[in-house]
């Protein structure tokens, strides 16, 4: 398994982590809820989210270049297709999710349900795209 695929894995492993475990702590807690967390609690929460991910996927990066410092260079041309056509699939799945999120915003959604569909839009298409690279990967 090269480098690159290697930290692809990694980074689904912790995005699945760290956002499946706040969405199925959040979605429960307060589905049906007209008690929900205030703006200023919604900026944190999106803060941590946006930051947890990017802290562990450096960690983890740095301590696959330690163990194979060879293969931690930049990328051949193989990598690079793969790169660009799982940017492709991730940013479709993006537009799908914004296209949601005006109907959410037309419809006079709370804000804590606007900024959740957003993170859940994010964070579907950070994995569609590291699906996608996986599947690259093992498919050739």
């Amino acid at each position: 398994m090269s480098f690159h695929e290697k930290s692809n894995l990694a980074v689904l492993v912790i995005l699945s982590i760290v956002f499946g475990g706040y969405f199925a702590f959040v979605f429960p807690r307060f589905a049906g809820s007209d008690d929900v967390p205030s703006s200023g609690a919604i900026w944190g929460l999106m803060f941590v989210l946006t930051l947890l991910p990017l802290v562990l996927s450096v960690a983890v990066m740095t301590i696959l270049a330690v163990f194979s410092p060879k293969e931690a260079g930049p990328g051949d041309e193989r990598d690079r297709t793969i790169e660009m056509r799982a940017d492709a699939r991730g940013g479709f799945v993006l537009m799908v999710g914004m296209i949601g999120l005006m109907l959410l915003l037309v419809r006079d959604t709370e804000p804590f349900w606007l900024a959740n569909t957003l993170l859940v839009y994010v964070a579907a298409a950070e994995l569609a795209k590291g699906l996608s690279r996986a599947i690259a990967y093992r498919r050739g």
